[in-house]
């Protein structure tokens, strides 16, 4: 017989969970590679007018982007992963926070970068990647952005760009917190007349259910619950429209 009230995480068996470990062994761990990775965001100014110079300086700086922002996102990832464990510990709340300043502040100072290198003369930055050795990595990835050229903008505009996306995520924000932690959900009948706490997780089980009843009590509850915040789940898929919407204007698209 299923439970009526929710497990909580610490109650289920460990070979059920994501083994987070893995990437990163322990917060202690998370908190020290945190500071030394904020700690490199200032190197970014150190390849600032230096692209063009040579392949050999362009590839100094790929490179330290390429690590950078490849650590950033095992620590992103880590903590989110973490958050999304329970929504309502503010201990994981402050990491996800934490990670995600440190990105907006790489980005910031990045920022140089796109249009410093579309300021090249373009023969000159083909024959850059067309070099052999490690530069051939980022072919694509330096191809791509003559491709985007059109939609880059200029040094001080990208830097407020990149400012801002410490708001860029707020609308999935809110919604995971609203949809992962604070939305209640009734109980209703399972198969065997018992009473159990509907959850985004069980929905699909009853949704499949063979009586009939069950997926239609099931469906009934869950979007009756919904239906009662339209208003404010409207505003948050307003809110995420709108910052497509902007970017789209910005960067010069055809649409968002």
């Amino acid at each position: 017989m299923e439970e009526k009230k929710l497990a909580l995480r610490e109650e289920i068996d460990d070979k059920f969970k994501w083994k987070i470990e893995d990437m990163v062994e322990s917060d202690e761990a998370f908190e020290k590679s945190l500071e030394e990775l904020k700690g490199k965001v200032s190197k970014f100014k150190n390849f600032k007018g230096t692209l063009s110079e040579s392949r050999d300086s362009l590839l100094a700086y790929l490179k330290f982007d390429d690590e950078f922002f490849c650590e950033g996102e095992r620590l992103y990832v880590y903590a989110n992963q973490k958050l999304h464990e329970d929504l309502s510990v503010s201990k994981y709340q402050k990491y996800a926070g934490d990670i995600q300043n440190v990105l907006v502040m790489a980005y910031s100072e990045d920022s140089f970068a796109r249009p410093e290198l579309l300021s090249m003369d373009e023969k000159t930055l083909r024959e850059y990647m067309e070099g052999d050795g490690d530069i051939k990595i980022y072919h694509k990835l330096l191809s791509d952005l003559i491709d985007e050229k059109e939609h880059v903008l200029s040094f001080e505009c990208e830097e407020i760009l990149a400012k801002a996306g410490r708001f860029d995520n707020a609308g999935q924000d809110i919604y995971s917190m609203f949809n992962g932690a604070d939305i209640d959900f009734p109980e209703i009948k399972d198969e065997n007349g018992e009473s159990v706490k509907l959850s985004n997780g069980r929905y699909v089980k009853y949704l499949e259910s063979t009586n009939r009843e069950v997926r239609k009590e099931a469906f009934a509850a869950m979007y009756k619950t919904y239906g009662a915040l339209n208003n404010t789940i409207a505003a948050m898929f307003n809110s995420s429209l709108s910052k497509s919407a902007f970017y789209s204007d910005v960067r010069k698209y055809k649409s968002s």
